[in-house]
């Protein structure tokens, strides 16, 4: 799923370093999208990431991934507009 999501979104830098190493199996990706008081409802998020310079800063809760136990980079939903239309 993920590297759909670079595809469509990713700039040429992110696209050359990421899709192959994905495509290899070199990096394994999780998701982590549930949090303890929203569960699936992904219009109920509350984590939320804020820009600090050119990374962003997640805080907040999430509790399930897959598949988390293998993956060294994660995919996660986010807000980053808290005035956004959930």
């Amino acid at each position: 799923m993920v590297a759909l999501v670079i595809i469509k979104f990713g700039n040429p830098t992110q696209k050359d370093y990421y899709l192959p190493r994905i495509l290899s199996s070199e990096d394994w990706w999780c998701q982590y999208y549930s949090e303890p008081s929203a569960g699936p409802d992904l219009a109920g998020l509350i984590t939320r990431a804020e820009r600090d310079g050119d990374h962003y800063v997640v805080n907040g809760q999430k509790t399930w991934a897959t598949p988390g136990q293998y993956a060294d980079r994660i995919f996660c939903l986010v807000r980053t507009d808290p005035t956004a239309k959930k």
